[in-house]
This record gives C-alpha cells, structure tokens and sequence, in this order.
C-alpha cells in the first residue's frame, strides 16, 4: 500500500461525515425505536442494558452513506474496518491490513430514536418511568487507526444538530469547524467540585462523587465536550473503541490527556478482543486525571 495522504484522506473523510450528518437531520424526529437483540432481553431491574440496544434505521442508512462514500474513494481495497453496526458491505473492506477505519455511524442512538415525541411517550410507557434524553446529544464518529501501534492517525467527529465538526491529523493538531482548538486550563493541577465531570452510561456508580456531573448518552459528544471545553473531563467504565477512540484523538491534539486507570497514557492496543476498554478518562493532563483517579479510589474501595 502507498503511503497515506492523509491531507487527502481528512478531506474526503470530511465530506463523508458531513453528508451522512446531514441525512441524520433529515429523518430526526421521525423514526422508530428499535433494539438490536430481543432474546432474553429485559428491563426488569436494571434498566440500562435495555435502553442500551436502542437503535433506529438511520444508525443502519447513516453507516450506508459513511461505507459508500469511502469505497467510492478506493478506502476499501487496503484498509480495513471495524464498525459498530455488523453490516454486508463492512465485508467489501481489506480483512488483513496496516490500518483501519473506526466507526460509529450513529453514537447516541437512544437520544437520536427518542427525538420522536411518540417513541419517547411509547418507551416511557412501556418502562412506567420517566426518561431524560438530550435529542440533539448525537454524532458521526470516523477515525483512521493504525493496526500494529494502535494509535490513530485521523479522526472526525460530527454533531449534526449542533453544526459543530471535529477534526484531528495526529502530530498536526485539531480543529472546530475549520479553526484550531486548543484545551484550555491544560495546567490545572487537581479536581474541584464546581467543575463538571461527564459519564457514560455505565459509571452510574460514580455519580454520588461529583457533584456537577451529566451523563449526555452519546461518548463522541462528552469527549469532544472535553475538547471544546463545556466538561472538565470524561469518565467512561467498560467503553468500546468505536465510540472513544475517535473522539479522543481531538482531545490529545487539543493538548489534553488520555489516561487508563493507572493515570498512564492510555494505550489503545489494550482494549479487549471485543473492542472495550474497562475505564478511561479524557482530561486536560496527567495530573489532573490521577487526581481524578485518587478520588475515586479513596471513595469507592473496590476500584
């Protein structure tokens, strides 16, 4: 394989994810809410997992788009693919190679699927509770990862409803919407209480230690947050790469920090043979995640 343009490869990848963003906006409100897997499924207890399998055909026609629009380039014939969805045209992409695309065709599916005020109303029914979802908390993640390293070279990450393009070249920078973006108060030292901390979805356990914290459902969302500066930093237990690891790029060129639960530089070749990474953070340095770190230590006793 020639070497990689990668000046190139940002501008055809730019496109990609803007006109399957644009698509998304075109069917938001308007869908169905489906789930992915139905046997044995049940939202007796606890109801996370449940709402975990929401998806909708958009996150399928979004991923059409996004595979279509890199074959369309020759991405295909020597670049490999890990997608969220498992789909027939992930096939057309090389099954041994250097690199692969990354992609999540639709991260945030619950809050995009409950854009529709009659599924929102149906679910809620269904469960007999309340649900709070931020409807415009969506992105299109696509990212270029280097197989044997791990690290990644090329990462976009498009908020539709919100207009806001991430991007970032390894070793170049990053950029919203066209100018650069740099983190700010990369030298903060240690955690406050007033600053506001994002979760995912599955570290409801830490909620109780911050308290400003948001959970927005989608993690390209919380991490580009991070980057533009709306959360002090992301924490994420048992996270999948398609969803963290093209949005993290942003934050370390923005000049901010990826960590494991060590406090180390997080090390993408670590995440387990299904993609999950058992815990993150996306902070604005070193210190200040270990500091993060600490905490949660010193309070809960199992970590």
């Amino acid at each position: 394989m020639p070497s990689l343009n990668l000046e190139r490869m940002r501008e055809h990848a730019r496109a990609i994810v803007v006109r399957a963003g644009e698509y998304t906006r075109t069917r938001y409100g308007k869908v169905r809410l489906q789930r992915k897997f139905f046997d044995g499924l049940s939202h007796a207890g606890d109801i996370k997992p449940y709402l975990a399998q929401a998806v909708s055909s958009v996150d399928f026609e979004s991923q059409g788009i996004v595979l279509q629009g890199l074959r369309e380039q020759g991405y295909h014939h020597d670049i490999g693919m890990l997608a969220e969805e498992h789909t027939r045209d992930v096939d057309d992409f090389a099954t041994v190679s250097k690199h692969r695309w990354v992609l999540d065709s639709l991260d945030g599916s619950l809050n995009f699927a409950l854009s529709n005020p009659k599924e929102h109303a149906r679910l809620e029914r269904e469960l007999g509770i309340k649900i709070s979802v931020r409807p415009q908390c969506y992105a299109v993640s696509l990212s270029l990862q280097e197989q044997d390293s791990g690290a990644f070279l090329l990462s976009l990450v498009y908020l539709p409803m919100l207009d806001e393009l991430f991007e970032a070249v390894k070793g170049q920078g990053a950029w919203k919407n066209g100018r650069p973006l740099h983190m700010k108060h990369t030298d903060a030292p240690l955690y406050r209480p007033q600053q506001r901390i994002a979760l995912n979805s599955k570290s409801d356990a830490l909620k109780p230690l911050f308290r400003r914290h948001v959970q927005p459902n989608s993690t390209a969302y919380s991490i580009t947050g991070v980057a533009a500066g709306k959360h002090s930093a992301f924490i994420a237990q048992n996270s999948y790469l398609h969803d963290f690891g093209p949005p993290s790029l942003i934050v370390s060129e923005a000049g901010g920090y990826n960590s494991n639960a060590q406090g180390r530089v997080l090390n993408y070749r670590s995440v387990d043979d299904e993609g999950k990474c058992p815990f993150l953070i996306c902070g604005p340095n070193a210190d200040y995640n270990s500091d993060l770190i600490k905490m949660i230590q010193r309070e809960q006793h199992g970590f």
